[in-house]
């Protein structure tokens, strides 16, 4: 049953299969750096090289730190500077090339508005001009402006997507903006239903993650969610004070906290989550949460990094010559997507795209298999594809009680 579903959410456009925490860092309430600059209150996070991320505080400014294998290292600091307004409730960013975009919301001072930045200067810049609807302007709650914001190619194009902490006034659902990455008018309005405040937007290359969050003192709720371009979402984690956080298959005693801001490291498997300590002692502090996904399909090329990043080193593989055992195979057609697979003890499952059903491998000791052949891409040339391919569960109910590699679904696929 748990296969089934985790197929028809891949054929659906989902594309994380599970979620599992690697690591954390925990800064105290009051943390500073080079002097007196102030660790606080982040709200929104955005990779801008290969290990360096910049950090908006909801006290209008920008952080940079330096991320490594064991450590976060904070570098600089500098205010948010926006031309008549003294004030920025800064929520949530977006990297847009070498331009930051940040979202606001209206709190005193502060205007309702996404703003591209300096990420260097802090300073506002004139382009581009991002539109806010009438209809969202007299609607939105005070300080319940824009706290999700990212670039996504979800729904075409590269879009601008950001939308409200709260519905507006009178309505029961968020609206997701839309905008063309120059700017300009809202190209089109999405409507997500959620459960609780919506604080932060992340994309992958089908979906978009959103993350909702319930604050109130010692009892947080934080949800995470896949939502595809249909608008229709799946929980991938909650994590609350009594329960810890609960992924799909794991749960980790981790303390929860007000949590704001997240986003993909430059290798798109990684997310990096970290909390708004409102400088309040009792909370926990800055904490920053990295968390690995398995996605269904393992297609890096189609989540491209801006930054340059060093060649992968290869996983050990088993090259395998395609043999036919028709005995031992079983082809299923789901939309566009032929689901390969031998369900039986110590078997091996292919997911791939094809015109024809892939063979069967049975080996006990490959925990990758690498598979080559050739396919028709064009008109013009041929490409080799390389399959890359992790154990499925047994069939067996008794052996799933088994080992834990034997309980594991497909990790990936390598399409190369």
């Amino acid at each position: 049953m748990r296969l089934l579903l985790q197929t028809a959410a891949a054929a659906a456009g989902f594309q994380v299969r599970s979620v599992r925490y690697a690591r954390h860092w925990l800064f105290p309430v009051g943390y500073t750096f080079e002097g007196n600059n102030l660790v606080s209150e982040i709200s929104a996070c955005r990779f801008v090289e290969l290990d360096r991320v910049a950090l908006v505080g909801d006290d209008g400014e920008v952080f940079t730190a330096r991320i490594d294998a064991n450590n976060i290292t904070f570098e600089s600091r500098v205010p948010l500077a926006a031309p008549g307004y003294t004030y920025l409730d800064s929520e949530g960013c977006a990297l847009a090339g070498d331009t930051l975009l940040v979202s606001t919301e209206q709190h005193g001072d502060s205007p309702l508005a996404v703003t591209p930045f300096s990420i260097e200067t802090g300073r506002a810049l004139d382009s581009p001009v991002f539109e806010i609807p009438d209809v969202v302007l007299e609607g939105v709650l005070e300080n319940k402006g824009f706290e999700a914001l990212a670039t996504t190619s979800v729904w075409g194009d590269d879009r601008v997507a950001a939308t409200t902490e709260t519905p507006l006034r009178d309505e029961d659902f968020h609206r997701v903006l839309l905008w063309d990455l120059g700017g300009g008018a809202v190209l089109q309005t999405l409507e997500y239903r959620a459960t609780m405040p919506v604080v932060e937007f992340e994309s992958l290359v089908t979906s978009l993650l959103v993350l909702e969050r319930q604050y109130v003192q010692k009892q947080n709720t934080i949800r995470l969610f896949e939502v595809d371009e249909n608008m229709t979402k799946r929980q991938l984690f909650e994590w609350t004070v009594g329960g810890g956080l609960e992924t799909i298959d794991e749960s980790y005693d981790l303390p929860v906290d007000n949590y704001e801001g997240m986003c993909l490291y430059p290798d798109g498997r990684r997310l990096l989550l970290v909390n708004d300590d409102n400088n309040n002692p009792n909370q926990i502090g800055t904490q920053f949460v990295e968390l690995e996904f398995d996605f269904f399909f393992n297609d890096l090329s189609s989540h491209p990094s801006p930054f340059p990043s060093p060649a992968p080193t290869p996983l050990p593989s088993l090259a395998v010559t395609p043999t036919p055992t028709p005995d031992r195979r079983r082809s299923l057609w789901l939309l566009s997507i032929l689901i390969c697979g031998a369900i039986a003890a110590g078997g091996i499952a292919f997911v791939c795209y094809s015109t024809r059903p892939l063979p069967a491998v049975d080996d006990d000791d490959a925990d990758h298999i690498e598979l080559s052949y050739d396919v028709a891409v064009d008109s013009k040339r041929d490409q080799q594809r390389v399959a890359d391919f992790s154990r499925l569960p047994s069939a067996d109910p008794e052996e799933e009680e088994g080992d834990d590699d034997n309980k594991r679904t497909s990790r990936s696929i390598d399409l190369v």
